[in-house]
């Protein structure tokens, strides 16, 4: 008597619909308002306000530490 074993799992076929939709759904685009009149600082801007804002309050640090001794 011959005994076959199969090891392998097969995965069952996916039922794939033959017909595509013929109407594909459109995208609309959104569109925020008030955005025109908005204007970005430029990313060095921040850094530097950042960095003037920093050195300040240190300045600011170093002064009060200095009248505190």
């Amino acid at each position: 008597m011959r005994h076959n074993q199969n090891w392998a799992e097969v995965a069952p076929t996916l039922l794939v619909p033959v017909q595509k939709s013929s109407r594909l759904p459109k995208l609309e685009t959104i569109v925020e308002e008030g955005y025109e009149d908005m204007q970005v600082a430029p990313n060095g801007a921040l850094f530097l306000a950042s960095l003037f804002v920093s050195f300040v309050s240190y300045c600011i640090f170093l002064i009060q530490s200095c009248h505190m001794t």
